[in-house]
């Protein structure tokens, strides 16, 4: 009996270390990308999402229906992550005419006031306001909604690795959801499947292309496709620790494109919308792969993965094909659950046959 009664103890204390939702209801903290830190003890009702990039992750982690303002581009953004958003736009359910950007502060602002002052949409003190973009472009925007009284601000600045960008929906899928989307495994995972499936593969040579002021630049090191290209396995070609993050001209992209053979050239949207500017590109080499990027590819968004994983079927395309990987689902706490039912279950057999023996 005794060693009955020692066996549920034992059981009891080991399945206590098991969390549970009540435990992550508690209360939770994460930091935005300027390292401040914030403790919720539930997660926001409503969210204020500025930028396509963070306006489509929230909706791919399953928040479209807490978002009652977003900017003006995601309102017209071609991509079918924001298709139900824009319903909602044009239902009058989201406000979505300002911006991160100067011109668009005072219609963000009065957005936000809208909702929060006149429908009661927004609660200032306990809801968020989540802003991508540069220092420059955020800081007077920033300070300006909290002197109006919104008391959570968030603002993420210039990610420029695909591991920082894993980091961001780390933490922005916690502020608004309490927990860690099941979407940042699969971003980590996808490096390492992609790894894994490259050991002894010679690296396929790549270079990132955009352009801007005129003319052509490629990506170096501080420019997100650029470490889209290293996560997806490739070598760029452009990498220069002497040179800006994205940088060059028409000489310099026509260079790595005749010394590197068969290279891989990722377009931004700047250059693949441009029919002219891709034609121009094919005629430097004949034997060059080119490859069109989506804009929320080269983003702070969850999109970024299938950026990254056409990249590497683009340059390995005997290894790699079809849709992104998925992530074996964590059998770890199921296993210890199990584990504890079976063992508590043969544990409370051994009591009634102990009781049944004594009779």
């Amino acid at each position: 009996m005794a060693f009955a009664m020692v066996s549920v103890l034992a059981v009891s204390a080991l399945c206590a270390v098991i969390p549970s939702d009540s435990d992550a209801a508690s209360g939770y903290s994460f930091t935005d990308g300027t390292g401040t830190e914030y403790t919720f003890e539930k997660a926001p009702e409503h969210i204020a999402t500025v930028g396509a990039g963070i306006t489509a992750t929230a909706i791919q982690i399953g928040a479209l229906d807490k978002i009652v303002v977003c900017d003006k581009y995601s309102k017209t953004y071609d991509y079918d992550v924001f298709k139900d958003l824009q319903k909602n736009i044009a239902d009058g359910k989201v406000r979505a005419n300002g911006s991160a950007y100067t011109s668009g502060h005072s219609d963000l602002k009065a957005d936000l006031v809208y909702m929060a002052d006149e429908l009661k949409k927004f609660d200032k003190e306990k809801d968020i306001v989540i802003l991508t973009g540069s220092f420059s472009t955020l800081s007077a925007l920033v300070s300006d909604l909290k002197d109006a009284g919104f008391k959570n601000v968030l603002q993420w600045q210039d990610i420029k690795d695909y591991g920082d960008l894993i980091g961001f929906v780390t933490n922005v899928s916690i502020a608004i959801d309490g927990e860690k989307t099941d979407y940042v495994d699969q971003m980590e995972n996808l490096s390492k499947y992609i790894d894994s499936h490259l050991e002894g593969v010679t690296k396929r040579n790549a270079v990132y292309v955009t352009y801007s002021s005129g003319d052509y630049k490629v990506g170096n090191t501080g420019s997100l496709a650029n470490s889209m290209i290293l996560a997806a396995g490739g070598n760029s070609v452009s990498i220069d620790d002497s040179k800006k993050a994205t940088y060059g001209d028409k000489n310099t992209l026509a260079k790595f494109v005749t010394d590197n053979p068969g290279i891989i050239i990722f377009m931004d949207n700047s250059v693949a919308s441009d029919q002219s500017r891709v034609n121009e590109i094919g005629a430097m080499s004949s034997d060059q792969t080119k490859v069109a990027l989506q804009p929320l590819w080269n983003n702070y968004s969850i999109a970024s993965m299938d950026g990254v994983w056409t990249m590497a079927c683009a340059m390995y395309p005997d290894i790699f094909s079809g849709d992104v990987p998925t992530v074996e689902s964590d059998e770890e706490d199921n296993f210890l659950l199990y584990a504890c039912a079976g063992i508590a279950f043969v544990a409370i057999i051994g009591v009634v046959a102990f009781i049944f023996m004594r009779k």
